[in-house]
């Protein structure tokens, strides 16, 4: 594991007889923390955290439909030169929701993501 901190994904399909080897989901040299994670009776997979490698802090956001085995690509949904926070995700079906508080305009505000992923 990298000595910086990471956001970490590790997982059993045994009921916990044994795991597979952790995937790092933010593989970056940024401090990434806060996970929150939702998953799916179908498969789905889908974790946010909040991170600093664009020198500001940015909630992030990466999604699974192969029950945690592989992931897609990182995606920046706070996108902005303010300060994010406290995230939290919620998913039903294809639809995942995610909130979190952000300072970028004066105020600390709550702001609502909201996806719908096609598979």
């Amino acid at each position: 594991m990298s000595g910086n901190r990471d956001v970490y994904l590790i997982s059993s399909g045994n009921g916990g007889e044994s795991f597979d080897d952790p995937i790092n989901l933010s593989k970056n040299g940024g401090v990434s923390d806060q996970p929150q994670i939702s998953a799916t009776e179908d498969g789905h997979v889908y974790v946010t955290w909040r991170d600093s490698i664009s020198g500001s802090k940015e909630i992030l956001f990466r999604a699974s439909n192969d029950n945690g085995n592989t992931f897609g690509e990182i995606k920046n949904i706070s996108n902005n030169a303010g300060s994010s926070s406290n995230p939290e995700i919620s998913a039903s079906d294809d639809a995942v929701y995610i909130t979190w508080t952000d300072n970028t305009i004066g105020n600390v505000e709550v702001f609502l993501f909201r996806c719908q992923y096609k598979w």
